[in-house]
């Protein structure tokens, strides 16, 4: 009975000290939070209000500053994703609620992303025709390189491996579309199969095979070839 009430004390000890405890530890973080800075009073004005700010007619007198590096990022990605024919609806919007004198006019910029985005779509569709649409963007796109380096600074131009490289792609792709056309007879070629994705996976495929030798010799890399081509054969035969 004497160990019995023995350990019924040392309980109800424990009990009492672990809530002393837990106590303690509550009034230390209601003391740490009320220490806490309080954060400023002052809150950014309403949506409505920030737009009537940036109206051209205040020419932004008061309100907050509209960032216009954001405005130009949003006017970039909204180019590209946006879909039915409103690729620059952000642009739009720029031009509607940010004064001109903040960001200046950006109807070049405007028409810039709209031909690269138009670029894109040609390079990327499943059917690229002579003749056609698609090939009239690509022969603009060169003029418009042309004329771009004529008149700009080498500063503001692309780089010359950049530009070099976008004339060989779009030049080789109107030369390959004629050349199926007239000696082999192909009505369309599919510009998203000359991206360099194809090939980026045949060389991971080869790697893959060369187990640790991630820089294969030349005649490794055909042996390769060829083993995947009779593996293909052979697969194709039991089929």
């Amino acid at each position: 009975m004497k160990e019995a009430a023995a350990v019924n004390t040392d309980g109800q000890s424990y009990r009492a000290s672990k809530r002393k405890r837990s106590k303690r530890s509550k009034e230390q973080n209601a003391g740490h939070d009320s220490k806490v800075v309080p954060q400023s009073t002052t809150t950014a004005a309403p949506r409505e209000n920030a737009d009537a700010c940036a109206s051209p007619d205040n020419q932004g007198t008061a309100g907050p500053p509209v960032s216009h590096d954001y405005a130009r990022r949003w006017c970039v990605l909204g180019a590209f994703s946006s879909q039915q024919g409103q690729e620059c609806i952000e642009m739009e919007y720029v031009l509607l609620h940010v004064p001109s004198t903040r960001c200046g006019k950006i109807d070049a910029t405007e028409k810039f992303f709209t031909r690269m985005k138009s670029l894109i779509a040609v390079m990327t569709v499943e059917a690229l025709r002579p003749d056609s649409a698609g090939e009239k963007n690509i022969k603009k796109m060169l003029s418009f390189l042309d004329a771009w380096e004529r008149h700009a600074d080498k500063k503001k131009f692309l780089s010359e491996s950049s530009a070099e490289g976008l004339r060989v792609t779009l030049t080789s792709t109107l030369e390959l579309v004629r050349c199926l056309r007239e000696k082999v007879g192909f009505r369309y070629l599919l510009t998203s199969r000359l991206s360099q994705d194809k090939v980026e996976n045949l060389s991971g495929m080869v790697k893959l095979l060369s187990s640790c030798n991630s820089h294969p010799t030349p005649q490794q890399f055909l042996l390769t070839v060829s083993l995947f081509i009779i593996l293909h054969t052979v697969l194709q035969a039991r089929i």
